[in-house]
């Protein structure tokens, strides 16, 4: 079987690159300083000019374990033996060999090519977490288990560049690029849930947890704004189906439970396929005159929040420590207070960066500057 070393893309009528996959014969002149094509159901050669060729030389073939999908849809494709890789000027595609020995060529832009991780670090700590799975046991309804080591069994292939390998080798962990200059917060916030909602934006992964009614769907709302905002679509998921409904709740009573569709079971998936009428809501209101404007003033807003909670922290900070030196005093033995004399070991305290003076004549009495 030959090797097919070139695959190659012709402008159409549209001035768009296309895969070619009926060429018979193929070729440039070097006296016209142009392509020649012959295509398998004609018998005439059609000349190109090179601004409307693009020529995908093969450059190397991935090693297995990978995973092949429609980007479209995410459909995987089964029986894969080889992946060969080839790329152009403008455009890069892929040839996928299947397991009966026939081959079929796909634009970059139709397939998603995964590659397993292959770093040490991960693999071990991947199969660490894997062995400790088996023994750990979920409670679910009705009195009865999972075993997490079945879900790990379900996930036999971890994907370079993907969160998870960013989970399992912290070297390979960055933060993400911020979205925005500086987040919104139409649904409000307190100083946690600021801090909360930029580290979500900022980092790859981020972990937020509370005890109920400490905000964390309200926090979950404003990154959706955030992301919303950037152009980006969302998944939200939970083993726990509440969860996701008063996300979506919350969205019904905003008058915003239009951009959102809840899946996951069938009966749902069925719900909101039948429920679709092709109606949206009036958007005429959410028009801005000046966007740009509006835009600025909300980072202003946002800046403003940010250092109105900085300074929220240094302030508890400096009356946490100023109680800490008032308890200190309340300590100290008669004889110190009479001398006027202070251990060495509490001045350097008192000195290290804080905005808390105290008047060492009246130890009772202290000013926060």
């Amino acid at each position: 079987m030959s090797i097919i070393k070139q695959i190659v893309f012709l402008k159409d009528k549209s001035g768009a690159f296309k895969l070619r996959d009926d060429i018979k014969s193929f070729g440039y002149d070097e006296r016209t300083g142009q392509y020649y094509v012959q295509f398998k159901k004609g018998d005439n050669y059609l000349h190109y000019n090179p601004a409307n060729v693009d020529v995908a030389n093969y450059t190397r073939q991935l090693e297995p374990p990978f995973r092949v999908t429609r980007k479209s849809d995410g459909e995987v494709f089964f029986h894969v033996l080889g992946v060969r890789v080839f790329e152009g000027r403008e455009n890069n595609a892929y040839r996928i060999i299947y397991e009966n020995g026939s081959g079929k060529n796909y634009p970059a832009d139709y397939v998603s090519i995964e590659e397993h991780i292959d770093d040490h670090r991960s693999i071990n700590v991947w199969e660490y977490l894997n062995e400790v799975a088996k023994y750990n046991v979920i409670p679910v309804d009705d009195d009865k288990t999972v075993s997490l080591a079945d879900k790990y069994a379900k996930m036999e292939f971890v994907a370079k560049n993907s969160l998870l390998e960013a989970y399992l080798n912290v070297d390979t962990y960055g933060k993400t690029t911020a979205t925005q200059s500086a987040p919104i917060f139409p649904f409000g916030c307190n100083r946690s849930q600021y801090k909360a909602v930029r580290n979500a934006l900022e980092n790859n992964i981020s972990v937020i947890q509370g005890p109920p009614g400490t905000g964390k769907t309200q926090t979950i709302l404003n990154i959706l704004a955030n992301l919303l905002l950037d152009g980006k679509t969302m998944e939200i998921v939970s083993n726990n189906n509440s969860a996701v409904e008063n996300v979506k709740e919350k969205l019904e009573s905003t008058g915003l439970d239009f951009l959102c569709a809840q899946l996951g079971r069938a009966s749902n998936k069925k719900v909101f396929v039948d429920g679709q009428t092709g109606l949206f809501p009036d958007m005429e209101s959410w028009k801005l005159d000046n966007p740009k404007k509006v835009r600025q003033e909300a980072v202003a807003l946002s800046r403003e929040l940010q250092e109105l909670y900085e300074s929220q922290e240094k302030l508890a900070l400096c009356s946490e420590r100023l109680t800490e030196y008032r308890r200190q005093v309340e300590r100290f033995p008669k004889k110190i207070e009479i001398k006027r004399q202070w251990p060495v070991g509490i001045l350097e305290n008192v000195s290290f960066s804080t905005n808390c003076t105290i008047n060492v004549e009246s130890a009772s009495k202290c000013c926060l500057c």
